[in-house]
């Protein structure tokens, strides 16, 4: 299984989660801030994410809507996440 989580900063807990599953397994951490260590350093103004379709089997964002190139746009947002997963789609 892997994990996505944007906008993740210093903070890598699980708030969301299914059954037995509240710790992250193979987690990638994407934030556009150097110091939080990320994965991937990337800037959500960017828009298109950078990573393969069908990638992740989960994906968590917390707090960061506001961030994203269309500010606010969360259909586009939503859509742009979907295409990463490689599974069905959750939204808690």
């Amino acid at each position: 299984m892997r994990e996505l989580l944007i906008g993740a900063g210093h903070d890598r807990t699980k708030r969301v989660w299914l059954q037995d599953a509240d710790k992250f397994r193979n987690l990638v951490t994407l934030d556009i801030n150097p110091d939080a260590k990320p994965s991937v350093i990337f800037d959500l103004e960017l828009i298109t994410l950078p990573f393969k379709a069908n990638l992740f089997d989960e994906i968590h964002a917390y707090e960061v809507l506001e961030h994203v190139g269309r500010q606010g746009d969360w259909r586009f947002f939503l859509r742009s996440l979907m295409s990463l997963l490689a599974c069905s789609f959750l939204m808690a």
